[in-house]
C-alpha cells in the first residue's frame, strides 16, 4: 500500500481566504471594474496579486503578498476587510 506523504494546508489554516473580484471590491469600497482593471499587469505596474482558477480571477485575502500590496499604498488591510482587530 502507497502512503500519500502530501500535507495540505487550507487558506484559513494559513490565515488568509480566498474571494473574488467583487468580494475584493467590496472590502475596499472600490468598484469591481477598478478592481479587475487594477489586477491585470498591463494596465499597472504594480497590479493586485492574483491567481487564476479556471477562467475566473481570485485574491488570496490575508496573505503576504495581498497584504504587502495593500501596506504599499496606505491601505490597513484589517480595516479594508471590517476587521475590528486593528
Amino acid at each position: 500500500m502507497h502512503s500519500n506523504s502530501h500535507s495540505f494546508v487550507s487558506n484559513k489554516e494559513a490565515g488568509f481566504e480566498t474571494i473574488d473580484s467583487a468580494q475584493r471590491a467590496k472590502r475596499l469600497s472600490a468598484r469591481k471594474s477598478r478592481v479587475v482593471e487594477r489586477s491585470k499587469p498591463w494596465h499597472t505596474a504594480d497590479p493586485i496579486p492574483v491567481f487564476r482558477l479556471g477562467q475566473h480571477k481570485r485574491f488570496c485575502w490575508g496573505s503576504p503578498e495581498i497584504n504587502g500590496w495593500l501596506s504599499h499604498r496606505g491601505y490597513n488591510h484589517r480595516q479594508a476587510s471590517g476587521d475590528a482587530q486593528a
